[in-house]
């Protein structure tokens, strides 16, 4: 029994692990077309994350950079860098993924002391 409930404890680390990583993938994705979007709205966007578009998707960088030079905004907002906070942002992710791994570590051994008590008891 304590085999199949260590397997399972594997599973879920890998499927967490999984989940983390699409997340972290969609997050990135998000702010890239919040950038485009900026941009192509005729707005002001650090040069920092311009290079982020610009190396994630060099198409949709010229095409945005397109349609501001068309847009001609005359009142150009100015924005701060969706990037700053990423140190602190990951800080906190891995903060919440060890709460996460502990969590699911402390289940898993009242799971194997309750199946190794029901063995003893069966004997």
């Amino acid at each position: 029994m304590s085999e199949d409930v260590k397997a399972l404890k594997e599973r879920l680390e890998q499927e967490l692990e999984s989940s983390e990583n699409m997340k972290d993938g969609f997050m990135e994705l998000a702010k890239i077309m919040e950038i485009a979007r900026r941009i192509a709205n005729g707005d002001k966007v650090p040069g920092k994350d311009e290079k982020k578009l610009l190396e994630h998707n060099p198409k949709l960088y010229m095409a945005v950079k397109q349609a501001a030079s068309l847009r001609q905004n005359k009142k150009p907002k100015k924005y701060k860098s969706l990037y700053e906070d990423e140190e602190k942002s990951q800080e906190e992710i891995s903060k919440e993924n060890q709460e996460q791994t502990l969590k699911i570590e402390q289940e898993v051994n009242e799971e194997i002391k309750h199946s190794e008590g029901e063995s003893t008891e069966e004997m």
